[in-house]
């Protein structure tokens, strides 16, 4: 946003360097299209930009509800944005994790875990996750992600315990392909089993969207959530010049909003 966050120290944040009101409206243009009504940003300064944007470029699209935990220190963000009530919001913000590699305990990456309850009516509700694990390929990177996934896959599993009718929705920059093990741990290594909704598109590249060569951006849904997809609707946006507005390509998925 154009605005400078006092308590981050970061030259990017610090100096304001805000996409041109032309991108956002490139952007707020490919939103309307889709006319989706949940959102889920990754690499964004925090929920409040989100609804900044949303006002500004697209008052009427009717987004009342945010969810958002940003970082304490970073100015990269998930945040999500509905049309539909949002309940209970869960971070793993100050969550420590272990890293065997450095042999140290951090938690400055999991603010951009994020899980947000979505009350789409009385009878049906889903919890969306928004994750951004940690970029990179150096050796301690996947002990990070992995680490991030074991703490992600033990929320899933407690939810599940309360709820075994949970509704389960996870999307967003996983940083990992899909023959990578963190891919296999996060839909098999836990007991809340994920199916990828792009398997029965093969490769279905997102990155980067000047060029995409690989996914690493993903929609997994658990077994309560799959009768619910929509047929063929499942994609990856394409347009011209959408590398002006992300690195990534946008993924969509649409869902019945009943339990069938």
């Amino acid at each position: 946003d154009p605005f400078n966050d006092p308590y981050i120290d970061t030259a990017v944040e610090d100096t304001a360097k805000t996409k041109s009101d032309e991108v956002l409206a490139n952007l707020i243009s490919v939103l309307k299209e889709e006319d989706a009504d949940i959102l889920v940003f990754t690499e964004v300064e925090s929920d409040r930009a989100v609804k900044l944007m949303l006002d500004s470029f697209w008052p009427e699209g009717g987004y009342q509800y945010f969810a958002g935990a940003p970082s304490l220190e970073w100015y990269q963000n998930v945040a999500i944005a509905s049309r539909y009530p949002i309940g209970a919001i869960t971070t793993f913000r100050e969550k420590e994790m272990y890293n065997t590699v450095l042999g140290t305990w951090e938690n400055k990456y999991n603010s951009r875990l994020l899980m947000a309850e979505i009350e789409v009516d009385e009878d049906y509700e889903v919890l969306v996750s928004a994750l951004h694990l940690k970029a990179g390929s150096d050796p301690e990177d996947p002990v990070w992600r992995k680490a991030q996934i074991d703490m992600i896959q033990a929320f899933y599993e407690k939810e599940a315990n309360y709820n075994s009718e949970l509704n389960l929705v996870v999307t967003g920059d996983m940083n990992f392909t899909p023959d990578s093990p963190e891919y296999s741990i996060l839909l098999n290594g836990g007991a809340v089993k994920l199916s990828d909704l792009f398997a029965p598109q093969g490769t279905a590249p997102t990155h980067p969207s000047r060029n995409p060569t690989r996914r690493i951006d993903h929609i997994f849904v658990n077994s309560n959530m799959a009768p619910e997809i929509v047929p063929n609707s499942v994609r990856v946006i394409q347009k011209e010049d959408i590398d002006t507005i992300s690195d990534h390509l946008p993924v969509v998925s649409e869902f019945y909003a009943e339990n069938r």
